[in-house]
């Protein structure tokens, strides 16, 4: 990531919460510079890492660049962010960053796996000790079940909309096709017409 004025490998300038996330890229600017974030501005930013290489000339951390408000259970990568300062965060090695106690014991919802390809998605976190840093438990599923779980969600929290769709979008196409139907053009009678039906042809001149 690259820019001038408030850069954040995930955020740049942040007035919201930032929370359950992490950024691997790296990082550069000119001020306001942060592995996450680059000026946490009245913002929260809560159980988050970042392992990126973090560059600029002022106001730069390995998490975050400039801080005004909260920034609790976070940390950053000290050594591959070539960076040992932050407005915010806690700076760690790269093995403390792949030790699930440094998360555990400040409260995150995390649990070890076998392998990077498991997810226990009973948990928020996964990790494996000593190998990897976490990753989020639903970030990648391979079987089909993920999908079906986002479905079903989906379904649960809008039903009324899906409903709703179903009832007016049939009728507003109804009423548009039948706009769309052109009348015939009104034919004159023909004057053997006239004559066979006893009447008189129109004095068109007339009108």
């Amino acid at each position: 990531m690259r820019g001038s004025d408030g850069v954040g490998g995930l955020v740049g300038w942040n007035r919201g919460t930032v929370s359950y996330s992490y950024a691997t890229g790296n990082v550069s600017g000119d001020s306001y510079v942060g592995g996450l974030v680059g000026w946490n501005d009245y913002g929260t930013v809560l159980n988050s890492y970042a392992t990126g290489n973090v560059s600029g000339n002022g106001y730069v951390g390995g998490f975050v660049g400039y801080n005004s408000c909260t920034v609790e259970n976070s940390f950053w990568d000290i050594e591959t962010s070539g960076i040992t300062v932050s407005d915010g965060g806690v700076g760690k090695t790269t093995a403390d960053m792949m030790d699930i106690t440094t998360f555990s014991n400040v409260g995150w919802d995390i649990v070890g796996v076998e392998d990077a390809d498991t997810r226990n998605t009973d948990y928020i976190w996964n990790i494996v000790d000593t190998e990897t840093y976490p990753f989020l438990s639903r970030q990648k599923e391979d079987d089909d079940s993920w999908f079906s779980l986002d479905i079903n969600q989906l379904l649960y929290e809008y039903w009324w909309m899906i409903l709703l769709m179903l009832i007016i979008v049939p009728n507003a196409l109804a009423v548009i096709s039948k706009r769309g139907k052109k009348k015939p053009p009104i034919q004159q009678p023909t004057e053997d017409e006239l004559i066979e039906n006893n009447s008189e042809p129109p004095d068109y001149d007339a009108w």
